[in-house]
């Protein structure tokens, strides 16, 4: 990912089976060859994480320079807004889309360890901050209403208390004042 003026553009690797010895030629992947628009539009996701390696040299810059550090983090939001987009698409998974943030997070950390303006910066973009909005709220009112639905219907059917109820349907134990509330 790193690479210098004496960086080759292709590597060797060897793979030697008992007697035997393959060695292929493979391409050096030199993150400063790529741009982030590259990199979206070639659809290359796996190289996000490690797209800070871009900036490797100049953190020190950005640590004290508020308007580079502004453009580094919007950078980083049009990769958050790009991985939400092919979410949205059905393009990428909810699961993935969270392993290359949390991987991007991990390279930054390390990274920009020496540089907390540009770590803090970056996470704060890449994480974001969790909001409320209605829709969630309405779903998770939605959630517990049938969930306490189904209790009922066990405590009715099998006559069972609600302790069995929530027991039998792994209700944690921190939301079970909740429940107690909703019956």
């Amino acid at each position: 990912m790193r690479s210098t003026k004496n960086t080759p553009d292709n590597l060797h690797i060897c793979i030697r089976f008992q007697d035997k010895a393959l060695t292929y030629e493979i391409p050096a992947i030199k993150m400063k060859n790529y741009s982030l628009d590259e990199l979206l539009k070639k659809n290359l996701l796996f190289l996000l994480p490690f797209y800070i390696f871009t900036y490797d040299r100049r953190l020190k810059e950005y640590k004290t320079n508020e308007p580079k550090l502004n453009a580094l983090k919007a950078e980083y939001r049009m990769i958050v807004k790009h991985l939400d987009h092919l979410e949205y698409l059905g393009q990428l998974s909810a699961y993935f889309k969270k392993t290359l943030i949390e991987l991007s997070e991990k390279v930054v950390d390390n990274l920009a360890a020496n540089y907390g303006a540009v770590k803090k910066g970056v996470k704060a973009v890449m994480g974001g901050q969790i909001l409320e909005y209605e829709a969630k709220t309405i779903l998770r009112q939605g959630q517990m209403e049938a969930r306490v639905e189904d209790i009922k219907a066990l405590m009715e059917t099998m006559n069972w208390t609600v302790e069995q109820a929530m027991d039998r349907l792994k209700v944690p134990k921190d939301k079970r004042a909740a429940v107690y509330e909703k019956l």
